[in-house]
């Protein structure tokens, strides 16, 4: 932005207060643009870090799934597998349904 201050530094009267007040708002639209930018970043990395969370989810949702079945073969002898296979399904599919939720939706707002 041309600073108004230094445009007339002589100025007096309306004229100066004018260009005090762009002067001002120069100011104050510096420090807006300059905490968009800020947001701009934490929003590419948050959009990044979603991704590869969202990526790490689903890999142990798969692994979950896996050792559910696993466990089914072992059942009778070793109970606990199966229960703690089981008890791991609800947090890891609620964790990968909400994440398969957010990330295209700050995709979204980031393209605003």
């Amino acid at each position: 932005m041309a600073s108004a201050t230094y445009a007339r530094p002589w100025a007096r009267g309306p004229i100066a207060e004018v260009l005090a007040g762009v002067g001002a708002l120069e100011t104050l639209l510096t420090g807006l643009v300059e905490r968009l930018e800020s947001y701009r970043v934490f929003s590419d990395r948050l959009i990044r870090s979603s991704t590869q969370v969202l990526d790490v989810a689903r890999r142990l949702d798969e692994v979950v799934a896996g050792a559910q079945v696993a466990s089914e073969t072992v059942a009778d002898t070793v109970p606990v597998l199966s229960n703690v296979a089981r008890v791991m399904a609800t947090p890891t599919g609620t964790a990968m349904g909400t994440l398969e939720r957010l990330v295209p939706r700050l995709a979204a707002r980031r393209s605003y």
